[in-house]
């Protein structure tokens, strides 16, 4: 077993800098035996199937998910309590499950948020999951784990955002002190496949993308070559195979689309940590501090 700690120097870890961290550890013949749970995957990740590689990938992504919503915690409570509220007062619980807040969240019981997934798949209100996800593959297992995945990811970079957004501007009226700037707005699902599409020559829609990348044998990040969103700033990156050893197109490109989510939360979340860090602190007298995520794989 080996341990690794997602530690980074400034505010937010990026996609990059997780991954980094499990690449020796996706090795063929696989070495990784289990994973610790964390909020939007289980111990063991797969209950029924071997995949130890694509959990390890997983881990990463979800460990970044993690650092944030924990630092969005060391982020939120002091507001709250200078507001005199709670967390779960001034942040909503995740869309669509309305029985899970974001302390609930942060307990890390993913049993409960899988089974309120499977429960309600092809909720509208889950705006970055598809369904069905898959166009040519029928893996129960990882469909319901993306779709948990992605809604955390929507909860992290759009409602906890627009909430802990909402609290500054509550506190700097209140203080009477300038407030931080505009954050822009999150991308829709549809602008963002639009811009996937238009990588693909002669596709049309995204399964017909796909079609053509499989009859071409074209590589799944092509899809994410130079997209670009008003106001946010991050580059998309990521390995051409995210899962070493293992080849399947359609898992990888929502793999890619669950990071590409991260990234742009990294954006959203950076401003406004950097004025709480900066202004908020000082005046509100608290000291705004990073928690490590310590994942055991």
């Amino acid at each position: 077993m080996a341990t690794v700690i997602i530690s980074m120097p400034g505010l937010v870890p990026t996609y990059s800098d997780t991954y980094s961290l499990f690449v020796p550890y996706l090795t063929y013949p696989p070495t990784i035996k289990n994973i610790d749970a964390l909020p939007s995957i289980p111990s063991p990740v797969f209950p029924t199937i071997n995949a130890p590689n694509i959990a390890g990938a997983m881990a990463a992504s979800e460990g970044q998910a993690y650092q944030m919503l924990t630092t969005e915690t060391n982020g939120i409570a002091p507001i709250a309590s200078y507001l005199g509220s709670s967390v779960d007062s001034l942040i909503p619980s995740l869309p669509g499950l309305s029985g899970i807040s974001f302390t609930d969240l942060l307990s890390v019981n993913p049993s409960a948020l899988i089974s309120a997934i499977t429960a309600g798949l092809g909720n509208p209100l889950w705006l970055y999951a598809q369904y069905p996800l898959f166009n040519t593959l029928n893996i129960p297992n990882i469909s319901t784990l993306q779709t948990a995945r992605s809604v955390v990811h929507q909860y992290t970079g759009v409602t906890v955002t627009t909430a802990i957004a909402s609290a500054i501007t509550t506190v700097t009226n209140d203080l009477g002190i300038p407030n931080m700037g505009a954050l822009p707005t999150f991308p829709s699902m549809a602008s963002i496949i639009s811009q996937m599409i238009a990588n693909i020559p002669g596709a049309t829609s995204l399964p017909n993308a796909i079609s053509i990348m499989m009859e071409n044998g074209t590589p799944s990040i092509a899809l994410f070559q130079n997209l670009s969103f008003p106001g946010f700033s991050s580059i998309f990156t990521a390995p051409s195979n995210v899962f070493p050893s293992i080849s399947s197109l359609e898992i990888e490109i929502q793999e890619h689309l669950l990071n590409l989510i991260n990234t742009l939360s990294t954006d959203m979340l950076q401003p406004i940590l950097t004025f709480i860090q900066n202004t908020l602190s000082s005046y509100l007298s608290f000291t705004f501090s990073l928690v490590d995520v310590v994942i055991t794989i």
